[in-house]
């Protein structure tokens, strides 16, 4: 009974830690403001649109990933 009780317990504790993990990347907590604001703007368009999470995400960061790339050779480019 013990040993099960253990086991519950670690299993508790990794599950909020993933899910702490997963709300800072969904919020775009890298440093970032222009990549938070684009996800956040992108989140909430796919998620109006009907899309679930996940895959809002998925796009969402990939597509503000490539902006804010674009952002940074934009500012080198600057004379």
């Amino acid at each position: 009974m013990a040993g099960k009780m253990s086991v519950a317990i670690v299993l508790m504790c990794f599950m909020v830690l993933v899910a702490a993990v997963q709300l800072s990347q969904a919020h775009g907590d890298d440093g970032s403001s222009s990549y938070k604001v684009c996800f956040m703007k992108c989140f909430d368009f796919f998620k109006a649109s009907g899309l679930g999470n996940s895959l809002s995400e998925i796009k969402c960061d990939q597509k503000c990933s490539e902006f804010e790339k674009f952002e940074q050779i934009l500012e080198k480019l600057k004379p």
